[in-house]
């Protein structure tokens, strides 16, 4: 309760738990994501008529990075295989999938919809006899752009 009386919500960091890939009718969940930062870079540029001997800095078109996905591998496989070869012989277009960040109890907590995106890169775990770790696969995403929203 606040000084005044009334409820107020605890803010808190949310943990990574697990992320949701939904595209289509399948859904994927991934332990690990990176490159949901797009690179916001800077132009500099000089106004024809100043008198300045310093430049004006613009921003410039920004440049989404890959979306890396990283999960256990799994002795079923899943249907993106099947789309990475469809895109890697011009048979598929880019689609669009929304990734979601659930809590410890399966809720969504904040959701990431990103537009046009197409398989870049699937990297297949290392082998090793000599290992006990889990065998972890890869999947990289390219995409144009993506809202955010927190629920």
């Amino acid at each position: 309760m606040a000084e005044d009386g009334s409820k107020q919500e605890a803010i808190w960091p949310l943990p990574n738990f697990t992320f949701i890939l939904k595209m289509d009718t399948e859904e994927i969940a991934f332990q690990e994501v990176s490159g949901l930062d797009p690179d916001g870079r800077i132009s500099n540029q000089r106004h024809g008529t100043t008198k300045r001997f310093s430049s004006l800095k613009m921003p410039e078109m920004q440049k989404p990075a890959p979306l890396t996905l990283r999960r256990g591998a799994l002795q079923k496989g899943s249907k993106f295989w099947d789309w990475f070869h469809q895109i890697n012989m011009n048979a598929s277009d880019p689609k669009s999938a929304t990734l979601s960040l659930l809590d410890s109890e399966g809720n969504t907590r904040m959701r990431w919809s990103l537009k046009h995106i197409w398989p870049a890169k699937i990297t297949a775990a290392d082998l090793s006899s000599h290992s006990n770790e889990l065998a972890i696969e890869s999947m990289e995403l390219n995409y144009e752009n993506y809202t955010l929203e927190n629920l």
